[in-house]
């Protein structure tokens, strides 16, 4: 397991390296994951023709459209500190 800190989201992110499968064997999990995501999204609708940029602009920006399936992020909670 290893954690990432993610200083623009302000945020930590566990990340798995390997999983073991139902048979014992084990295998990467962003290619674990990518086969699971592959396989729910097969059935779904094609995506939409994307938006066309405004004349002349040279730089085009995407907002992100997911997390990898092996990233799993740590939510702060805050926890009452007990006085003694």
């Amino acid at each position: 397991m290893l954690l990432i800190r993610d200083e623009v989201a302000n945020m930590v992110w566990a990340s798995s390296v390997a999983c073991r499968l139902p048979s014992g064997e084990t295998k990467r999990d962003s290619e674990a994951g990518y086969e699971t995501r592959h396989f729910f999204e097969r059935p779904a609708e094609p995506a939409a023709a994307p938006v066309p940029g405004a004349g002349g602009a040279k730089v085009r920006y995407r907002v992100m459209e997911g997390v990898a399936e092996n990233l799993i992020p740590f939510v702060p909670v805050h926890v009452p500190r007990l006085l003694t």
